[in-house]
C-alpha cells in the first residue's frame, strides 16, 4: 500500500524557491502576530492533510494531492525554462496561465468560494461531458461525483473555465505578459490577485508573481505592445517602482497570514509602508486596486511623479 502524503502545500515548493535568498530561506512576515521569521520552502504555505478526502469507497485518499504533484511537475519545468533562458515561448505562456488559474483556486482563501460553487455548479455546468463519434452524449455526470474527493475536483474544473470559451481564452492570452522588476516581489499565501472591479467581465485583470523578479500580468485595458515601448522611456523607472510597491502591498492585503521575500530589508520596508497606509481609511480602500491603476494608467503623469 502506498504511503499517503500529509504535508500538503497550497503554494508549491518550486514556486517558493523562486523567492528564497542565497541560503535557500525565505523571510516571512506573519501579519496576524506582527512578527518576522525565516523559513525553508518545505515548512511554509502548507496544511496537514489539506488534500486528503474520503473517496468513493469511504476511505481516506490523497489522490488530489497527487494530481497537484503531477501538475506541478509540468508547471515547474516551464517556469524554470523561462527563468533560465529569459525567454517565454507560446506554449510556455499557455502553461503559465493554467498555473495561474490553478493557483487561484488552490489556496485556503478560495475554500468558501469553492463550497458555494460545489452547491451551485454541477460538473456538467463546468464543462465535463461525454462524446461518442463527435456527438455529445446526453448523460448527466454529477450523480457520479458523490464523494468528497470527487467534489474537490471542481477546483480543477473552475480553474479551467477561462480556457473553455475561445473568445475568453484568446483575450487572456493576447493581453498577458511578464513584467520584470528590480524590486524583489513578495510571495503571499494568496499569490494570484485578481482585480475586484465593478464590471460584468467574467475574467478580470490579474497579477501573479512567479519569481522575485518576474510577475505574470493580465491587463485587458492596455495594449501590451505599446506598453513594451513605454518600458524604454524615461518614465518607466518611476512606474516600475510604483508598480512593485503596490504589487507587494496587495500581497500583504490579500494574505490570510503569511507573506515572504528573499530580501529582509525590502520586506520590512514594504510592511512598514503597508501598515501606515492600512491605518488611513482612504489609503486602505485604495490598496486592492492600486497595482491595477498603475498598470492601466502607466502613461499618466499623475501616476509617475
Amino acid at each position: 500500500m502506498d504511503e499517503k502524503t500529509k504535508r500538503h502545500h497550497y503554494v508549491p515548493q518550486f514556486l517558493i524557491k523562486n523567492f528564497t535568498n542565497k541560503d535557500g530561506k525565505i523571510l516571512i512576515y506573519d501579519k496576524k502576530k506582527n512578527v518576522f521569521f525565516k523559513a525553508v520552502p518545505n515548512n511554509i504555505f502548507l496544511e496537514g492533510d489539506r488534500n486528503t478526502f474520503e473517496n468513493f469507497g469511504g476511505e481516506k485518499s490523497d489522490e488530489i494531492e497527487k494530481m497537484y504533484a503531477d501538475l506541478d511537475s509540468v508547471f515547474s519545468k516551464a517556469l524554470q525554462k523561462i527563468v533560465n533562458t529569459g525567454k517565454m515561448e507560446v506554449e510556455d505562456l499557455r502553461i503559465l496561465l493554467l498555473f495561474a488559474y490553478t493557483q487561484k483556486w488552490r489556496v485556503p482563501q478560495y475554500d468558501q468560494a469553492l463550497d458555494e460553487a460545489i452547491n451551485y455548479y454541477t460538473v456538467d455546468n463546468l464543462g465535463l461531458g461525454l462524446k461518442e463519434n463527435g456527438n455529445v452524449v446526453d448523460v448527466k455526470l454529477e450523480p457520479f461525483f458523490n464523494s468528497m474527493e470527487m467534489q474537490e475536483t471542481k477546483r480543477f474544473l473552475l480553474a479551467l473555465q477561462p480556457f473553455r470559451y475561445k473568445n475568453d481564452y484568446k483575450k487572456i492570452f493576447k493581453n498577458s505578459f511578464l513584467l520584470s522588476s528590480p524590486y524583489p516581489a513578495l510571495l503571499s499565501d494568496c499569490p494570484f490577485r485578481e482585480a475586484q472591479a465593478n464590471t460584468d467581465i467574467a475574467f478580470e485583470d490579474f497579477i501573479f508573481p512567479i519569481h522575485e523578479q518576474l510577475t505574470l500580468v493580465y491587463a485587458q485595458r492596455i495594449d501590451k505592445y505599446e506598453f513594451a515601448k513605454f518600458t524604454e522611456s524615461e518614465k518607466y523607472e518611476i512606474f516600475i517602482k510604483n508598480f512593485s510597491l503596490s504589487r507587494d502591498a496587495t500581497a500583504i492585503y490579500y494574505a490570510d497570514r503569511f507573506v515572504g521575500c528573499s530580501d529582509d530589508e525590502y520586506l520590512r520596508t514594504v510592511v512598514k509602508n503597508y501598515n501606515i497606509a492600512n491605518n488611513n481609511e482612504k489609503l486602505r480602500k485604495a490598496i486592492p486596486m492600486s497595482v491595477f491603476c498603475f498598470i492601466n494608467n502607466y502613461y499618466n503623469d499623475e501616476y509617475n511623479r
